[in-house]
């Protein structure tokens, strides 16, 4: 089965077709804009989009210790995107979710950049309709 490929561009004049994939290639893409979608830009669907978004330009509080604010940070992004997978991917039959988190020290940034850098690994692990095992690897860096 064919579905419309994401971005959502017509592939020339009008009357042309849309660009169509698979159903591994769209579930990629459907996650890719889950992750870069702002919670609630969408009035009919205000929890679609990532956390991520949330928190794009400004870095946790470090008094914390570095270990909990990874595994906070973690815990965040693997509540969020469980129940994005579950309420807005119903092709994905999700099995795990793995992420990894790495905060980078401000002497180890590359000169000229200011401010810190977190790392997230997102490795989500699935079977799409009932028969096709799916993967999908992801590294999402903020500043």
């Amino acid at each position: 089965m064919a579905f419309y490929s994401l971005p959502f561009e017509p592939s020339g004049a009008a009357g042309k077709a849309f660009r169509k994939t698979d159903a591994e290639e769209s579930v990629r893409q459907h996650l890719r804009l889950m992750l870069q979608t702002m919670p609630g830009k969408f009035r009919f669907a205000p929890l679609f989009g990532s956390w991520l978004n949330k928190h794009h330009y400004r870095l946790p509080d470090k008094r914390k210790g570095e270990k909990k604010l990874e595994n906070e940070l973690k815990e965040c992004l693997l509540t969020n995107l469980r129940l994005l997978l579950r309420k807005y991917e119903p092709r994905l039959d999700l099995q795990d979710i793995e992420v990894k988190v790495k905060l980078t020290k401000p002497e180890e940034l590359e000169q000229g950049q200011r401010g810190g850098r977190i790392t997230f690994d997102v490795n989500v692990l699935g079977v799409i309709n009932g028969r096709d095992s799916f993967q999908h690897l992801e590294s999402i860096y903020l500043k």
